[in-house]
């Protein structure tokens, strides 16, 4: 019995794994998930930004920013000039912060960090209303703070 069980998963294993390497629609085996956010977003279409052209940004103010993090994360530590929009209240806040886009104005989007999706789901969100000029900071936050680039506390 228990070896009939064994000779089945070695089995579907084989097959699952073959069927894998031959599909177009493959799951890769080894993935960075540190580049995942940032590759999905420019398969998306969805423009981004790093460190240095962040820090650009924040000091010309050319853009709005928009920090997807959960409101406490925000009230915590954000880059300087952001808004706090959570990509998992937009219900409640985007019709708030929707009174100061426009839809060719360029944004602007972060959030935690290299691994967060919380700024993707923002910029999916923003462009599915309308706005053409989205950006995504993929190193978020935490590449902010370890280059030691100033913050802003609170609201």
């Amino acid at each position: 019995m228990l070896s009939g069980i064994v000779i089945i998963s070695v089995v579907a294993i084989a097959l699952g794994s073959v069927a894998n390497t031959f599909s177009p629609r493959a799951i890769p085996w080894v993935t960075e998930w540190d580049n995942k956010i940032e590759t999905t977003a420019r398969e998306d279409g969805i423009q981004v930004v790093d460190l240095e052209g962040m820090r650009k940004v924040v000091e010309a103010g050319t853009h709005v920013l928009l920090d997807a993090r959960p409101q406490v994360d925000y009230e915590v530590a954000h880059i300087p000039g952001s808004l706090s929009l959570p990509s998992t209240e937009l219900n409640t806040t985007f019709p708030q912060v929707q009174l100061l886009l426009t839809a060719e104005q360029p944004i602007m989007v972060y959030c935690s960090g290299r691994s967060c999706t919380e700024s993707l789901r923002l910029a999916h969100f923003l462009i599915e209303q309308g706005y053409s000029n989205v950006y995504l900071f993929p190193g978020g936050l935490q590449q902010w703070r370890e280059a030691g680039l100033p913050l802003e506390v609170g609201h």
